[in-house]
């Protein structure tokens, strides 16, 4: 577990006061997860037997998409303080309330130019199609990634092989609406995967053509 003291150490250093406001006065548990497969966080709200909030960070994540990650997160514990189960996981409430977070770190200024940019290519409607849009930003947020030898999956053409970091190894398999649909040969499962996944390339199917 992760006290909320030491999430500075995850953060850009032009976020850290902003972030401590925000969870300042928050019953909250924060985890550092190992990297998960199909999704880089999540939010689990109070219950019975748990009377804090509770969010999960995977651990591989660069500090600017650690920060949108968390930000993401933390506008579902807004939207439950002020809703509790009447606001859909990303409904409209969610969807302000991740706006507004988002806009308050870009008018000070947290980001770099070209994720503020990106950014907002994902909060303004219309401007382009939201997959695109938040493709673009994984690629751009991959750019302060520390490991330079990893891929988006979108890059891999079908049948490639490739690994990810908790050393499952999967084949590509063709696109099923905005996801891939990939078989990991460690377990023999399928798994419907984001083409933004980034992916250590084993061998490329055009290896053997």
């Amino acid at each position: 577990m992760l006290d909320k003291n030491k999430l500075a150490l995850y953060l850009p250093e032009t976020s850290i006061e902003l972030v401590n406001n925000w969870v300042s006065n928050c019953l909250l548990q924060i985890r550092i997860s190992k990297d998960r497969l199909t999704k880089t966080g999540d939010y689990r709200p109070p219950d019975r037997n748990v009377p804090f909030h509770r969010i999960s960070i995977n651990q591989n994540l660069n500090k600017y998409a650690f920060l949108i990650t968390f930000t993401h997160e933390f506008a579902h514990l807004i939207t439950w303080n002020a809703h509790k189960r009447k606001a859909r996981p990303h409904g409209d409430e969610w969807k302000d309330n991740y706006r507004r977070l988002l806009f308050l770190l870009i008018d000070n200024k947290v980001f770099p130019e070209e994720i503020e940019s990106a950014l907002l290519k994902t909060l303004v409607k219309g401007r382009q199609p939201l997959h695109a849009s938040e493709y673009n930003l994984s690629f751009i947020l991959s750019k302060y990634d520390s490991d330079s030898v990893k891929q988006f999956l979108d890059e891999l053409v079908v049948d490639s092989i490739f690994s990810i970091p908790n050393g499952n190894i999967f084949r590509k398999g063709t696109k099923i609406r905005t996801r891939y649909k990939c078989y990991c040969l460690n377990n023999k499962k399928w798994y419907l995967i984001s083409p933004a996944m980034r992916v250590k390339p084993i061998s490329n199917a055009l290896d053997f053509t």
